[in-house]
């Protein structure tokens, strides 16, 4: 199944949040992308494009994506999900942000069922806790 991972970023440099979120997306399986959103953004879509085992990189650059608003950015994780299995975001206050509107709008508009998981990560060389908090 296919894995959307949404970039922690501020628009300079991608968070290692992002970098975690990544490889508990491998730990899952499947094709992982990354969704790299923000304004004048593009040297943080270079850098997601060179984590390792990453399928692509979706980089959507737009002087509204500034300040990574919870309307704005739920809005368009909704208009790319399609298509995927998962979508994932740190646990961090950027994650816990917009991810209820996303799992509220895919309820409501998408027939196929999807999981949203924020990913709680204990620092060690593995993840030992998912919790799913949508289903």
């Amino acid at each position: 199944m296919s894995i959307l991972v949404i970039a922690e970023h501020d628009n300079n440099e991608l968070k290692g949040s992002t970098l975690n979120t990544v490889t508990a997306a491998s730990e899952i399986g499947g094709d992982v992308s990354v969704l790299v959103v923000g304004s004048d953004s593009s040297s943080v879509a270079e850098q997601a494009s060179k984590i390792s085992g990453i399928n692509s990189v979706i980089h959507v650059d737009d002087p509204i994506y500034k300040n990574f608003l919870a309307e704005d950015l739920g809005n368009l994780v909704v208009s790319v999900a399609d298509g995927f299995g998962y979508i994932l975001a740190p646990a961090t206050t950027f994650g816990k942000n917009f991810l209820p509107r996303v799992a509220a709008k895919m309820k409501m508009h998408l027939s196929f069922r999807l999981q949203i998981m924020v990913l709680l990560v204990i620092y060690s060389k593995r993840f030992l806790n998912l919790q799913i908090l949508y289903n």
